[in-house]
């Protein structure tokens, strides 16, 4: 007999590896060593298979079989997760901050008035709360205060990247438009506290600068022929709810009201640009009205009243501004003819001049007497 040596590769999980197979050869055949396997059957893995070393985040070494390594019922675990961990934010609790801004606001579906912003600072602890404050701008009258949830501003925790509040800083509020008690101007405090109910316990205030909820004005308010014609704007946080505008002529020498018209606003795109972005209405608050002048009118001072007011409620819960001051003379009257001759040829008289009088505001109709 003749001892010869066969080599068969076989896969181990992810390997390739070799087995020497011995044999003896007979003249009748050959008898194949160790059982009755065909060279096309995959051998089982033993002990004397290979080791696999895989290296690991900390430097050392793990051991195991190739089918071990590779296989999902031995998950990565240990240190091996440091590989895919972000790191740790370094926190700074003694360089001061305390920083934020209002970004702006809008008016809801539901009549709301939304204002958003951010607060980072570096007196913050885990679990604090974050209340917003609505204070009345003129004497600091608290309106409104409410929890408020965690807004992402990556924004903000790259200017602020040790603040241990900065990135989860950003906040928003719905301010219930009747709640602001038509104040012209607001101020919001933003606060970090470990008290449940919102008051001072730990943490920082934030006080924004107070924001204007009311103003307007009038670009033009003048008589033109029988017609008082106005235009103008009128920024209104309340006209979030209040979500009908009415203009009204007022006579201030009499003390009453002579007409009123329902007037719809249209884009005003310069006014966020100039201060008003933080008002609900910003960007829909310029209107234009006009008012037929009668004679009991002349000789009259008269302003307009520019009203928020909820559909069909006009003169109930309203919010007012009052604008501008137009006076109406009568006192204006002359006159001159630079031509008065007779036309023998036609037998007409001629007639040419001018009369100017306050009057014809109210009374246009023109009429020549001879």
């Amino acid at each position: 007999m003749e001892e010869k040596k066969h080599f068969k590769l076989f896969k181990a999980g992810k390997k390739w590896c070799t087995m020497a197979i011995a044999t003896l050869a007979v003249a009748a055949g050959t008898a194949v060593m160790a059982g009755t396997a065909s060279a096309d059957e995959a051998v089982p893995a033993t002990a004397s298979q290979p080791v696999q070393t895989a290296q690991v985040a900390n430097g050392q070494s793990a051991t195991g079989t190739a089918d071990q390594a590779a296989s999902p019922a031995n998950p990565v675990t240990g240190n091996d997760k440091q590989t895919s961990q972000q790191p740790q934010r370094q926190v700074d609790y003694r360089t001061p901050v305390n920083a934020g801004n209002v970004d702006g606001a809008s008016a809801d579906k539901d009549g709301d008035v939304v204002f958003n912003g951010w607060h980072a600072t570096n007196q913050y602890q885990e679990g604090m709360h974050h209340f917003v404050i609505v204070l009345d701008g003129g004497n600091n009258h608290e309106l409104y205060r409410h929890e408020v949830t965690t807004v992402e501003r990556p924004d903000i925790d790259k200017a602020y990247p040790k603040a241990p509040i900065a990135g989860q800083g950003g906040f928003t509020i719905a301010v219930p438009a009747d709640r602001l008690n038509g104040a012209n101007s607001l101020q919001l405090v933003s606060r970090y506290t470990s008290d449940a109910a919102g008051n001072p316990a730990g943490g920082s205030d934030y006080w924004f600068p107070v924001v204007t909820t009311k103003a307007g004005w009038l670009d033009q308010f003048k008589v033109d022929g029988n017609q008082i014609t106005v235009s103008g704007w009128h920024v209104d946080d309340q006209a979030a709810s209040k979500t009908e505008h009415t203009v009204i002529l007022w006579d201030k020498t009499k003390g009453r009201e002579v007409a009123r018209t329902t007037v719809d606003n249209v884009a005003s795109a310069d006014l966020p640009k100039v201060g008003y972005a933080t008002v609900a209405n910003g960007a829909q608050a310029r209107f234009t009205a006009s008012f037929t002048i009668t004679p009991a009118m002349m000789g009259d001072e008269f302003t307009i009243v520019s009203r928020y007011n909820k559909p069909g409620q006009q003169d109930n819960n309203t919010s007012d501004l009052w604008l501008g001051s137009l006076k109406i003379n009568k006192t204006g009257n002359a006159g001159y003819l630079d031509n008065f001759s007779v036309d023998k040829a036609n037998k007409k008289i001629n007639v040419s001049g001018w009369h100017a009088d306050d009057m014809s505001a109210a009374e246009p109709t023109h009429t020549l007497i001879l």
